[in-house]
C-alpha cells in the first residue's frame, strides 16, 4: 500500500497528463457514438410490442410518416383555415396535413392546430426546410410550431409545463424560472 501511495505522489504530473490525454480521446470518441433513436430495435422479436408494431405496419403501410410538426395559429377565421391548410400542404417534402374542423383537439378557444407530416426524419435537411418554410411562409399571423423530436430544453417548475425549447432560460419571453429538461423543439413568433 505504501508503494502505491509513493508511486501516485512521485508520478502525479505524469498521471495527470495521462488522464488529461485519455479524457480528450474519450471526448472526441464520444462524438462518434451513433445514436439509435428507433426503440423497436431493442425489442426481442418475440415481444408483444414488436409483434403489434409489425401487425400495424402490415395493416397500415401508408402511415409511415417519420416526422410531424404541430403548427398552431391564433385568431383564424373560418375562411382562412382552408387557405392555411392548403398552404401547409404545398410546402415541399410535406406528405400531408391533419386537421379536423369540428374537433376540439384541433380547435380550442382562438387556437387552430394543424399537424404537418413528412416522410423525412427529424434533423434532416428536408425537415429543416419544412420548418423554415413554416417560419417564413406565414407573415402577419400569430403562430407557433413544434416538432416531436426529443431534445433538451428549459422547463418551468412553477407552471409545470415545457412550452418551448430555448438555448437558455434568458432567451425565453415566457417565464424566468426555467430548468433544463427533455422536450420537443418549438418555435414561437
Amino acid at each position: 500500500m505504501k508503494k502505491l501511495a509513493e508511486f501516485l505522489i512521485n508520478r502525479r504530473r505524469v498521471l495527470t497528463a495521462v488522464m488529461l490525454v485519455l479524457t480528450a480521446v474519450c471526448a472526441v470518441l464520444a462524438l462518434r457514438v451513433p445514436i439509435n433513436r428507433d426503440r423497436t430495435k431493442y425489442l426481442a422479436d418475440s415481444s408483444e410490442m414488436k409483434q403489434g408494431l409489425s401487425i400495424m405496419e402490415d395493416v397500415f403501410p401508408e402511415s409511415d410518416e417519420t416526422a410531424s410538426i404541430r403548427v398552431m395559429f391564433d385568431d383564424l377565421t373560418a375562411d382562412q383555415i382552408p387557405e392555411i391548410k392548403a398552404q401547409l400542404e404545398a410546402i415541399p417534402n410535406v406528405s400531408g396535413v391533419a386537421y379536423e374542423a369540428g374537433s376540439e383537439e384541433y380547435n380550442k378557444d382562438n387556437h387552430t392546430l394543424f399537424v404537418v407530416n413528412s416522410r423525412y426524419d427529424y434533423d434532416t435537411d428536408e425537415e429543416h426546410a419544412i420548418e423554415a418554410a413554416i417560419e417564413e411562409g406565414f407573415p402577419g399571423y400569430t403562430m407557433a410550431y413544434e416538432n416531436n423530436d426529443v431534445s433538451f430544453c428549459w422547463s418551468c417548475p412553477i407552471h409545470g409545463w415545457t412550452p418551448c425549447c430555448f438555448s437558455s432560460p434568458s432567451a425565453s419571453p415566457l417565464c424566468s424560472t426555467w430548468e433544463r429538461t427533455s422536450c420537443s423543439r418549438m418555435s414561437m413568433r
